[in-house]
């Protein structure tokens, strides 16, 4: 990153400065309560096995596509009980 171009490293660093200062104030006017701190830990448990996976396997050219269709199925499913 530092052997990039000046003007490309000072809007990288700026980018996550402000991202991390937004997210910094939002966090402390959230009220969190246990619940949405378990499901927030479930998720980032999910993601991390998720991430372990793909670098111990190896991405091959069909997870990815596999993936996505799981999850649009279950969203059109959940959607379809909600509507219907």
């Amino acid at each position: 990153m530092w052997t990039a171009p000046r003007t490309l490293v000072g809007y990288l660093l700026a980018t996550v400065t402000v991202f991390v200062s937004l997210a910094g104030v939002l966090l402390v006017r959230t009220a969190l309560t246990l619940e949405e701190l378990t499901g927030f830990a479930v998720l980032l448990g999910g993601a991390a096995v998720c991430v372990g996976a793909t670098r111990r396997l190896g991405e091959t050219a069909g997870i990815g596509r596999d993936l996505r269709l799981f999850t649009d199925e279950g969203v059109g499913a959940a959607g379809a009980s909600l509507a219907g």
